[in-house]
């Protein structure tokens, strides 16, 4: 391992060296605390809720305007640096995130390119990562879609369905796509309202006829409004009995639906 000191480039009788090289030995005395290490966030918060550090010199004084690297573990894409204030504090906010319903590691870490103002991808760098333990924190962060809640009535022959079929169904396609479910209403993000059943209808040779209605809507809110209505009227299915025939078009809507 290569290490690189101050004192040695001072003795070789170098006439100038730029002042950031004498940041060099201060690598090492700073610290940096996550104050948030674990979060759950919402895709809809990530622009309200920031990672926040407090960066420490000498473990206990904080430091002013020190360049703290934000970047994701898996594949050390940077998020953004951002300078300490004069509390310490360094604070980023997390943006352009895809994926949804998994564990982000991200570190924040003293940006030495910045920091002593050389280019990322020089030898040099690469002997002061080898040769300095540089500070850094850990987050956790679990990044969850947007939160649906769901309310209303599946019905077969006015009876509650005891496993809501359209519900699960948008579920399903849902959960694909990145949204997460919520029971309490208060902190959806969106409201999606259901309200099905199903009617006798005739019997012939032995096959019995149900009709099915459907109402959906969606409701934003954040607004307030409705933003997506859909019915489904005289959905007919046959079967060895009124209930089997009901139960056949709720599935024939779920295929719709999909």
């Amino acid at each position: 391992m290569i290490y690189i000191s101050l004192d040695k480039l001072k003795k070789q009788n170098i006439s100038y060296i730029p002042d950031s090289y004498n940041n060099i030995e201060l690598i090492e005395k700073f610290k940096i605390d996550a104050l948030n290490s674990n979060l759950n966030l919402k895709i809809t918060e990530l622009s309200s809720i920031p990672l926040m550090t407090m960066i420490y010199i000498n473990d206990t004084i904080p430091a002013d305007k020190i360049p703290i690297k934000f970047h994701f573990a898996d594949n050390n894409k940077t998020i953004n640096t951002i300078y300490s204030n004069i509390t310490g504090n360094a604070n980023c906010f997390i943006k352009n995130v895809q994926s949804s319903n998994k564990i982000r590691v991200i570190f924040a870490s003293l940006d030495i390119a910045t920091f002593l103002q050389i280019e990322e991808n020089s030898e040099f760098y690469n002997q002061i990562i080898q040769s300095y333990k540089i500070p850094k924190v850990r987050f956790l962060v679990q990044i969850l879609g947007p939160a649906v809640y769901f309310d209303g009535s599946e019905k077969n022959l006015g009876y509650n369905l005891s496993i809501p079929i359209i519900e699960l169904a948008i579920k399903e396609t849902l959960s694909t796509l990145g949204y997460s479910f919520t029971k309490d209403i208060n902190n959806s993000d969106f409201s999606i309202y259901i309200n099905a059943n199903t009617r006798r209808d005739s019997s012939l040779y032995g096959i019995y006829f149900s009709y099915l209605d459907v109402n959906i809507s969606v409701t934003d809110m954040n607004s307030g409004k409705e933003i997506f209505k859909k019915n489904f009227s005289d959905i007919k299915a046959g079967a060895d009995s009124h209930n089997r025939a009901g139960i056949k078009a709720y599935e024939s809507v779920v295929e719709d639906i999909k």
